[in-house]
């Protein structure tokens, strides 16, 4: 049996593919690991993901391997981008790939294999014409409790000259739909 949109509660909408809600047509629609869904139903929209700890992410102290942190965001960043059609193969059509200067983990609480993770991401500072930029993750156990951030600083990079670019305009209107941190602020740099 295929889960639709209608068949699960509200609390859950996270589990889907980016749609709105004020559209009927939507309810008949299947379920995707990536989601849109309202994070303050009058300001603002966040993109979340549901994780599945895997047995080989776990260290020797029983607990998700520090360095599975960054693998995660990696791979929530990317389907965000993929799901707004900023794809792998839509970048190696503009010849343009996000590169990262900075990547920092700040550990808040354990995560161990059983645990139901939930990853989110923000743009936390960010240049007008998003030439470079700050992301953040907050990695959220079932409960609530938040277990790990993650910082990073970003920028576009030309493939074939191998430097660094401002982006052309469909990458600036993907990154402008991504939900901005509360801190959020506009850099010059």
């Amino acid at each position: 049996m295929r889960l639709y949109h209608r068949h699960i509660l509200p609390m859950f909408i996270f589990l889907f593919k980016p749609f709105h809600l004020s559209d009927p047509s939507n309810l008949s629609k299947p379920l995707h690991p990536i989601s849109l869904y309202p994070y303050n139903p009058y300001f603002h929209v966040m993109y979340k993901q549901q994780v599945q700890i895997r047995w080989a992410d776990i260290d020797a102290n029983r607990h998700l391997r520090h360095s599975v942190y960054y693998d995660y965001g990696a791979s929530m960043r990317m389907n965000a981008l993929t799901a707004e059609g900023l794809s792998m193969r839509k970048l190696e059509e503009l010849r343009m790939g996000p590169i990262l200067f900075r990547e920092e983990a700040i550990f808040k609480r354990e995560i161990h294999f059983e645990d139901e993770i939930t990853i989110d991401v923000h743009v936390a500072k960010a240049r007008e014409d998003f030439a470079r930029w700050s992301l953040r993750h907050h990695f959220v156990k079932g409960d609530g409790t938040l277990a790990a951030i993650i910082n990073i600083d970003g920028a576009w990079m030309d493939l074939l000259r191998r430097k660094l670019v401002i982006p052309n305009q469909f990458i600036i209107d993907v990154f402008g739909k991504f939900p901005k941190a509360q801190d959020f602020e506009w850099i010059s740099r």
